[in-house]
């Protein structure tokens, strides 16, 4: 199985894990480290592995680059718009950020997974 795949199944719930640990990982360097390729290599990471989990649920016939690219602006679009309404009812500071990075995660992983059983 691909590396997209096992993302896209995520039986164990380890890609999803590994998301909200980069959440972490984010905050940390936003507060503590401050290394823009830290920052950098972490956000990639979880763009990439949101990204597939929205493109493997919408898009489950295409290409797994076309999922990819589609998953990820879409991902990009759900957290600009968690950012907004976080940024209306609260405001957008470093707790907002971690705040919209782990409701867009939650909603990735469980889109993936209730379509996945739709699917089945």
């Amino acid at each position: 199985m691909t590396l997209e795949g096992s993302i896209a199944v995520d039986e164990k719930f380890r890609f999803t894990l590994a998301s909200y640990l980069l959440v972490l990982g984010i905050l940390a360097n936003q507060t503590l480290v401050q290394s823009f390729f830290l920052g950098l290599l972490f956000s990639l990471i979880y763009i990439i592995i949101n990204g597939v989990f929205l493109g493997h649920t919408l898009l489950e016939d295409q290409e797994s680059s076309v999922k990819l690219i589609f998953g990820s602006f879409l991902f990009v679009t759900l957290s600009g718009f968690v950012g907004w309404l976080i940024f209306r009812v609260y405001r957008l500071d470093t707790i907002g950020v971690t705040l919209d990075l782990l409701i867009c995660t939650t909603i990735a992983s469980s889109l993936n997974k209730v379509m996945k059983r739709a699917n089945d």
